[in-house]
């Protein structure tokens, strides 16, 4: 499947389809008269919308009204879809060489060391929405305003419903290790703190303590403001993670950047049911989660009380399960990131931590390392994705979609909704998408607000 479509550019229609929500509380409401947003800047890129893949932050925003900056709202964080516009004084991209591997003409010809990226009209992206309060960029509209540095060309032969799937939970994934914790990320060991400029989102001085309060408790980690990281020296190669909840997306693709930087992981999950998947990935110590006390007993043990890192992908009550396997020595700084909570005590040598998610948008040398990243290993099948259920209706489709969610109906893995049926060369295949029924999994489906 090639990753750029052949096709003459045309100007977009003035009007499209949307979905939209009136009032908290309330379903979203579909329209066909919303207007089609406009590139204000020359680093923007306006994409329709072929994919959106949802995640519990769609359905709580409405339901408990946080993270609408205005009503009507647009929501939605990831989607998939084709360049359609450029800024009339965006820089011109590269032409793809035909004898490039499929590793360099997915990654470094296409961004330059600035973050600047550049696409063409046709190219096939996807990528997350971090900026909920620019609804432009918002994935349930038939067209969305992307700054480039926020997407990544989908590589020849992944379905875009499967790339689609990718975006907020790999990306909150790599942040949480990159930018939290101090782990070098991809095979080339990029580093998101070495490219700080104290940008919104960012702390420059790396080392202030987060006290978890109304930002943190409204709207979660993955879409605050505020974030802290250590000041200790990087994790080195051998160190251990501890990732609980490691079966949630955001989990399992912090199990494999990890992985790749040389960590060695252990997961505390339903042992049973998502042992082999992780398996898969490379995961060597797999704990039942099903008795906290014993399973913070075997991590201490295999650990020899010397854990330093820590994910929870859960909540409060797990975090603090996390903790309590950290190393107690009152010399030694320890770490957590809570992706949706924290305990608001933690003994003194444990920094509390959270995502600076915000940096993806607003550091364009963050956001372009991280879609590099994601491209290289995409187009070298280094990257194992979580299961997607591929949904048709279009954004009709997306309140019933939403409604499995909030039942706690999925676990484990992504829901998509295609919105159109693509055609020519390049369109996407009922045999590109294996057929999957994602099941429930009340812990993972718990886990799965690391999405949001």
């Amino acid at each position: 499947m090639s990753n750029t479509q052949t096709l003459v550019a045309a100007s977009p229609p003035l009007t499209q389809t949307a979905l939209l929500l009136h009032a908290p509380r309330t379903r979203y409401a579909l329209t066909d008269a919303h207007p089609v947003p406009a590139l204000r800047r020359r680093d923007e890129v306006l994409v329709r919308v072929t994919h959106v893949g949802l995640n519990p932050i769609d359905w709580k925003s409405a339901d408990f009204g946080f993270g609408l900056p205005a009503l009507p709202a647009v929501n939605g964080r990831d989607l998939a879809g084709v360049v359609v516009a450029l800024h009339p004084d965006a820089p011109d991209a590269p032409l793809p060489s035909a004898s490039a591997s499929a590793s360099a003409s997915a990654s470094a010809s296409r961004s330059t060391e600035d973050g600047a990226r550049t696409f063409r009209v046709g190219d096939r992206v996807f990528g997350p929405s971090t900026q909920y309060r620019d609804a432009r960029t918002s994935a349930f509209q038939s067209y969305a305003v992307t700054q480039a540095h926020c997407l990544a060309r989908v590589p020849a032969g992944l379905a875009p419903a499967a790339a689609c799937a990718v975006g907020v939970g790999a990306v909150t994934a790599m942040l949480a290790l990159g930018s939290s914790l101090g782990v070098p990320l991809g095979e080339g060991g990029f580093s998101t703190r070495g490219v700080a400029v104290g940008a919104e989102g960012e702390e420059p001085a790396w080392g202030r303590r987060e006290q978890p309060g109304s930002v943190f408790d409204k709207i979660g980690s993955v879409f605050s403001n505020i974030f802290s990281t250590p000041r200790p020296s990087k994790p080195k190669a051998g160190e251990w993670l501890l990732i609980w909840g490691a079966s949630a997306v955001t989990g399992f693709f912090a199990a494999q950047f990890a992985l790749l930087a040389g960590m060695r992981v252990i997961a505390v999950v339903d042992a049973q049911r998502h042992g082999e998947r992780l398996r898969s990935i490379g995961i060597q110590h797999i704990i039942d989660r099903a008795v906290p006390a014993d399973a913070i007993a075997e991590v201490r043990a295999l650990t020899r009380g010397k854990l330093r890192y820590a994910i929870d992908c859960v909540g409060q009550a797990t975090a603090q399960h996390a903790i309590d396997a950290l190393d107690t020595a009152p010399a030694t700084q320890t770490h957590i990131v809570g992706l949706t909570g924290l305990p608001r005590e933690a003994p003194a040598n444990v920094e509390l931590c959270v995502v600076p998610i915000k940096t993806f948008h607003t550091n364009p040398r963050v956001g372009a390392g991280l879609t590099r990243i994601l491209e290289d290993l995409l187009a070298r099948g280094k990257l194992v994705l979580p299961p997607v259920e591929v949904l048709d209706g279009g954004l009709g489709a997306i309140n019933d979609a939403l409604d499995r969610l909030r039942r706690g109906e999925v676990g484990g893995g992504r829901l998509v909704v295609r919105l159109e049926a693509e055609s020519g060369a390049g369109a996407e295949t009922t045999a590109d998408i294996p057929v999957v029924r994602l099941e429930a999994d009340t812990a993972a489906q718990t886990a799965e607000n690391s999405s949001a």
